[in-house]
């Protein structure tokens, strides 16, 4: 008659088979392939969310465009993965963007783009901006 494992011996089992797994050069392929991936991240990400009923704030929320690529490349230099930005017009707007671009480069952030529109090459100042609307 065999003997029923318990769940303590199953869960040992599973984690040296992970184990097992884990060491095989198949794995260092997948963790290579996943270090090579690029993540852009939503801008809304950052700052207070919610609906267009209620706004749900929470304490060190970004407020502005430069704070969203502030924390967006804090992000970038604990993942090594998310280089670029979604920024969501009319939010994250600005004056210049030739130095949000600047800006965005210096804390190590490659590209930024709103929805349908590309600013990895950023249009030269405000009038580009709009011509693009």
């Amino acid at each position: 008659m065999s003997e029923e494992k318990t769940g303590t011996q199953l869960v040992r089992e599973m984690c040296q088979t992970f184990r097992e797994v884990a060491e095989t050069t198949q794995f260092d392929a997948v963790k290579e392939k996943l270090k090579k991936q690029h993540i852009e991240t939503p801008s809304w990400g950052y700052g207070n969310s919610g609906t267009r009923f209620k706004t749900f704030a929470w304490p060190g929320a970004a407020n502005t465009v430069r704070e969203k690529l502030a924390d967006a490349a804090y992000v970038h230099r604990l993942t090594g993965i998310a280089p670029s930005v979604a920024l969501h017009i009319p939010w994250d707007k600005t004056d210049d963007w030739t130095a949000l671009r600047q800006y965005a480069e210096e804390k190590g952030i490659a590209g930024y783009h709103s929805p349908g529109r590309s600013y990895r090459c950023a249009p030269q100042g405000r009038d580009a901006a709009k011509s693009r609307s």
